[in-house]
């Protein structure tokens, strides 16, 4: 939680606060401060303001984060099935355009494509099935892009 603009006071008016620090994290604190196009001060300033309001989150929010990136988990994990799903049927279309003797007579193929079913049997689902599950992660994604989209709002009422 940051402190609201007009309770600061001008920098002119704020007494100087050394601080010693390694090398190393001078050096990174130089190059944040570029990367972000503020001064050494303003980065350093920024970054315990930040610490303060993270710390200062709720069990609640880090409950919300946690189910947001088991959320995301979930469909990039659906995403990649369904690659699999597609690609399998893509290939067991193509080797239906291949002769039959041909498939049957070369047995490191056969046996490769034997694996291949059984490994992709697992993912086979019926359409209603497909139909439920596409309904629930496209819930779970819309509820994900919900709440990012109230925190983007939020920190840019902030």
């Amino acid at each position: 939680m940051s402190i609201p603009t007009n309770t600061r006071l001008p920098t002119s008016h704020i007494a100087p606060f050394g601080v010693r620090m390694q090398v190393e994290l001078r050096s990174q604190l130089e190059l944040a401060a570029v990367s972000s196009g503020r001064s050494m001060n303003a980065e350093i300033v920024h970054r315990l303001e930040n610490s303060f309001s993270s710390s200062q989150s709720s069990p609640t929010d880090a409950g919300a984060a946690a189910n947001r990136g088991i959320a995301r988990l979930e469909v990039e994990l659906l995403a990649g099935k369904l690659d699999l799903i597609l690609l399998t049927s893509a290939f067991e279309e193509a080797i239906k355009c291949l002769p039959v003797e041909v498939v049957e007579s070369n047995t490191p193929f056969k046996s490769q494509l034997k694996m291949l079913r059984k490994h992709t049997a697992r993912y086979a689902i019926s359409d209603e099935d497909a139909a439920r599950l596409n309904r629930e992660h496209a819930a779970k994604l819309n509820a994900v892009l919900t709440e990012i989209t109230a925190e983007i709002a939020g920190s840019q009422g902030s």
